[in-house]
């Protein structure tokens, strides 16, 4: 089937990724249910993420600010899932180049989830890089209905 209107289904697939991804087995038993209601942000794939904090921003986006909002965000999701992965927080490792490696390591694996997020928004056509302030990207996207 062909779509005439692909910006309007790539706007729709970021704000609501939950209708367009494989269904797990516990929407299996209720789908209506998991369309209708709202995940919170952390639960959200990073690309759609990071485009809701690019409907919160203005015209112009400063990057550095578009990462630390994201990280916020995946430092939100790391904490919700800790528990889930037996990571609970308790205790401190022996020695504190062990912590120091392992916050090294996080802060790249979320610099890296932020980049692959951020070229798939410019792939689909969502901000144009500028030629004045090469901190700065260009939303193209303004009148979006949630």
């Amino acid at each position: 089937m062909l779509n005439p209107a692909p910006r309007a289904t790539i706007v729709s697939a970021l704000l609501q990724p939950h209708t367009f991804l494989l269904p797990t087995s516990s929407s299996r038993d209720n789908p209506r249910m998991i369309q209708q209601q709202r995940l919170p942000i952390w639960k959200l794939p990073d690309t759609s993420i990071l485009f809701r904090r690019y409907l919160e921003a203005g015209r112009m986006i400063n990057v550095y600010d578009w990462y630390e909002s994201f990280s916020q965000v995946i430092e939100s999701q790391r904490s919700h899932l800790a528990p889930a992965n037996g990571h609970g927080g308790g205790g401190e490792s022996d020695g504190h180049v062990d912590v120091d490696e392992e916050d090294e390591e996080w802060k790249m694996h979320v610099q890296a989830r932020f980049v692959r997020a951020l070229h798939t928004l410019d792939f689909v056509g969502l901000v144009k890089h500028t030629g004045r302030k090469a901190e700065h990207v260009m939303r193209t996207v303004y009148d979006v209905a949630e």
